[in-house]
């Protein structure tokens, strides 16, 4: 058994919309990795690229330092912190609990001084009230859609849990081209 920041840790050097650069440590306080480069962001990536790295170099001793870093390079996670466009800014992540929510809006507040608008939906079995409070004094409003799919929060139901218990603005487009248009607006 081997635990995240006691056995093996990284230290985080920078972080931008194009990925993280870090150094990987394993089992002493000496850097075993320097500058790695992994083409993902978010501050939730780098302990979640840790483990990948103890798991790989744990099950494949015959590693090597070139191979780390080819393979990092390569690594491709749509729809996590995924930038669609730079003009205007537009950002795709399939956060989905409030763990997430936080790691979300914890990392934006480091990767850009803009102040966004959220669009998104969720699924009915969702802790809709735990996510949405991550947002309520981060983004500028909030426009919430229905996904296609069955098991999609619906519209009316959205309404009865907030309840107008929110500070920031709130929009409901239950077709998300909708409101994805509108959020453009702001």
């Amino acid at each position: 058994l081997f635990i995240y920041g006691k056995d093996f840790f990284s230290d985080l050097k920078s972080m931008n919309f194009k990925g993280l650069v870090f150094d990987f440590y394993c089992n002493s306080q000496n850097s075993l990795l320097t500058d790695l480069f992994l083409p993902l962001t978010g501050l939730h990536q780098i302990e979640n690229v840790s483990v990948a790295l103890k798991a790989f170099m744990t099950a494949y001793p015959s590693w090597s330092k070139d191979s780390v870093r080819e393979g990092l390079s390569r690594v491709k996670m749509p729809w996590r912190l995924e930038v669609i466009s730079e003009n205007p800014l537009i950002i795709l992540d399939i956060a989905h609990n409030p763990h997430a929510a936080r790691s979300l809006v914890n990392s934006l507040k480091i990767l850009t001084d803009k102040v966004p608008v959220l669009v998104f939906g969720i699924m009915k079995d969702k802790d809709v009230a735990g996510f949405i409070k991550y947002f309520e004094n981060f983004v500028k409003a909030i426009f919430f859609t229905v996904p296609s799919y069955e098991r999609a929060l619906r519209a009316e139901e959205f309404q009865k849990r907030i309840n107008g218990c929110l500070s920031v603005d709130v929009h409901i487009f239950p077709e998300s081209e909708r409101a994805f248009t509108e959020a453009l607006k702001l």
